[in-house]
């Protein structure tokens, strides 16, 4: 693997309390540097949406990277999928391992 970490603004390292999670009824995520919760869950579908409406505005496209998630589920305006679906999930099972949703992200 190639993997570099990279740093291209300055980051706030901010603590963020254990009180600023009991409204989500969670733990702590043991992370650091993450917006209060540590993945962002988004799909091509939505992606597509948005550019759509951009679109019809005179404006142009934007990509998914822009948004920063760490998981993007495939299935754009072709599939089966419904923008902005992930939504309503409560939760995703990829294997074994099951990924509770927690809260939208403002982002």
């Amino acid at each position: 693997n190639n993997a570099q970490l990279q740093h291209s603004r300055p980051i706030n390292a901010s603590y963020i309390p254990p009180s600023a999670f009991t409204k989500w009824k969670c733990s702590v995520p043991d992370t650091t540097l993450n917006d209060g919760f540590p993945i962002l869950v988004t799909s091509e579908s939505s992606l597509d949406d948005v550019n759509e409406r951009l679109k019809k505005n005179g404006k142009d496209e934007i990509e998914m990277n822009r948004f920063r998630p760490n998981l993007v589920i495939r299935g754009g305006a072709k599939s089966n999928m419904k923008p902005f679906e992930e939504d309503t999930w409560k939760a995703i099972q990829i294997n074994n391992v099951i990924l509770y949703i927690v809260k939208g992200c403002p982002r």
